[in-house]
């Protein structure tokens, strides 16, 4: 079988950042490998990069970067002609995107199937970009403005999504409105990703580990709320790692941090380094709101470390409650204050859960069998 990953972009490409599409896309194309499939991996750089690089057993393919006004349409005809080339037999390409209706028109115009995976709690709601615009607060004239650059990929995602021959979701909950609003049956499959390499643990220390985009979001600022609520630990260090191109708001956490006293900024870091970090973290924290995480690969990560997640308002599938792999919140600010802080003072609980995350993450993410029904689905059977 021959298999096309389509992607905005590669997960180690330098000349783009990291995000958890990139990590799920890669890790699942270098499992396919490893089962002697025929490999591709489509992938937009600004970089130069040559076409048949080989990373990893995965044939990459890379279409130069261009940013510029309705860019979508170059896209499509772009990636059409390099998936030509290519003649694979499924296609497969994860979240909202234009690609996704690439992918779609190519593999119904050649008769391939086409495989299309969410990777949020909101990748199958209607006009997502198209009410984002809405709701901001921009002028009026600005929207309007706007509204073509994100009205036509809103229409181009919905018709790809209505394309695909079979979806995947993470949770049930992306299941659900994937049926209510395309009348489309999802299968729940978990994210592939191997457990560490033996040999790799380490012990932990005193630190707390946030670790993401710096992004609005991802609402950075209540990690360091907690910092200031657990003040009084004594020997807890804070470590707040991500990149940002607002450095108006990088600045802004900068000096709240350095006031606080016991929170270490380390900026953006590179995905082979993340395992140390995970590695030493005796909790994990997750602030971001609700709509901006699907299955986020840092909580299996974190838990294939035997680090618990403490998370504001994400538990995807109840799994952070119902097997006792740290605290969800909920929402409720204060009880994720105040159950952090308890964590903190209790670090015999932490190891207790740190031993089921583990557990949890080799049975529930890194076996064979994760991969032989990804190709189940692949191959149609």
């Amino acid at each position: 079988m021959k298999i096309a990953f389509l992607a905005d972009s590669f997960l180690y490409d330098e000349s783009t950042g990291v995000n958890g599409t990139q990590v799920q896309m890669y890790h699942l194309a270098g499992a396919f490998a490893r089962k002697s499939l025929d490999v591709h991996y489509v992938a937009f750089t600004r970089s130069q990069k040559s076409a048949g690089e080989d990373v990893d057993g995965i044939t990459m393919h890379w279409i130069p970067y261009r940013k510029a006004p309705f860019d979508w349409v170059r896209d499509l005809v772009v990636s059409r002609r390099v998936l030509d080339t290519i003649e694979p037999d499924v296609v497969y390409q994860r979240g909202r995107s234009h690609l996704t209706y690439a992918a779609a028109r190519w593999a119904r115009r050649n008769g391939k199937k086409f495989v299309w995976a969410s990777n949020g709690e909101d990748s199958a709601e209607f006009w997502k970009q198209t009410k984002r615009v809405r709701r901001s607060a921009r002028p009026l004239w600005r929207k309007l403005l706007l509204y073509p650059y994100v009205l036509v990929p809103d229409i181009l995602i919905h018709r790809g999504i209505h394309g695909c021959d079979a979806a995947i979701n993470q949770t049930e909950h992306q299941r659900r409105r994937l049926r209510d609003n395309f009348a489309k049956e999802g299968t729940v499959l978990p994210s592939y990703f191997p457990p560490p390499a033996p040999g790799t643990k380490s012990g932990k220390e005193k630190t707390v580990l946030w670790l993401a985009n710096l992004s609005r979001n991802k609402q950075p600022e209540i990690f360091l709320d907690l910092a200031e609520h657990a003040r009084d630990c004594d020997g807890w260090t804070f470590v707040l790692g991500g990149g940002t191109a607002d450095r108006g708001y990088e600045a802004t956490l900068a000096q709240r941090a350095q006031g606080l006293g016991n929170v270490k900024m380390i900026g953006g870091v590179p995905f082979g380094d993340t395992g140390d970090l995970f590695a030493k973290a005796s909790l994990f924290v997750n602030t971001s709101i609700m709509e901006a995480e699907g299955l986020p690969n840092a909580f299996i990560q974190a838990w294939h470390h035997g680090t618990p997640v403490l998370s504001l308002n994400h538990d995807p599938n109840g799994w952070i409650e119902d097997r006792g792999l740290g605290f969800c919140a909920h929402g409720d600010g204060a009880a994720f204050l105040g159950r952090g802080r308890k964590l903190l003072a209790d670090r015999d609980a932490l190891r207790g859960m740190g031993e089921k995350c583990e557990i949890f993450a080799r049975d529930q993410f890194g076996g064979d069998d994760i991969v032989d029904a990804y190709l189940e689905l692949f191959s149609g059977r």
